[in-house]
């Protein structure tokens, strides 16, 4: 949904032309015309188009696109999400990054962001007492409360302090989890 560079898109998507696939797709509505300057961005004119030429795509060409910028991004968050929407089933290392980056984003503050996270990590965990641990701790951090949104903001970092130590990685002392 981000305006890119077009010089960017044609590494990605591996075009020759990038200017001739840029007036073509621009011509067919699929792009909006960016103004011509030092660094031409691209984007879609609006969400719809852009899920319409995503889900275009089939499975395994949206994959490698989404490994492929997985290597090209440099935004941790941006590069996790590319790296979740290209794997192909667990992966230990995948499922240890996407739980750090979510107890950060908790530690943070960002709840709805660490969810997400912590959801993709319990899919990608290879451990089911991991898939466990992780689904509970996402649940629990987003359960809406009557007393409001400062009690849920607050449950979190609880939850994280209360957690076993991991089996693996850094995170091997309580200490490191907060």
């Amino acid at each position: 949904s981000d305006p890119s560079q077009l010089a960017t898109i044609a590494e990605l998507a591996d075009i020759e032309e990038p200017f001739a696939a840029l007036e073509a797709a621009s011509a067919a509505g699929l792009l909006a015309s960016p103004p011509m300057d030092a660094s031409p961005r691209v984007a879609f004119p609006d969400r719809l188009t852009q899920a319409a030429v995503y889900y275009a795509l089939g499975p395994g060409r949206r994959a490698a696109l989404h490994a492929a910028a997985a290597s090209l991004v440099e935004d941790a968050g941006a590069r996790l999400r590319h790296a979740v929407l290209a794997s192909a089933g667990p992966s230990e290392s995948l499922a240890e990054e996407l739980d750090r980056y979510g107890h950060g984003e908790g530690r943070a503050g960002r709840w709805a962001v660490a969810t997400r996270y912590l959801i993709w990590a319990s899919h990608l965990s290879p451990d089911p007492a991991d898939r466990g641990r992780l689904l509970g701790l996402s649940e629990r951090s987003t359960r809406p409360r009557p007393d409001g949104e400062r009690r849920r903001r607050a449950r979190l970092p609880r939850t994280l302090r209360r957690l076993p130590p991991r089996r693996f990685g850094p995170r091997a002392d309580r200490k490191s989890v907060v």
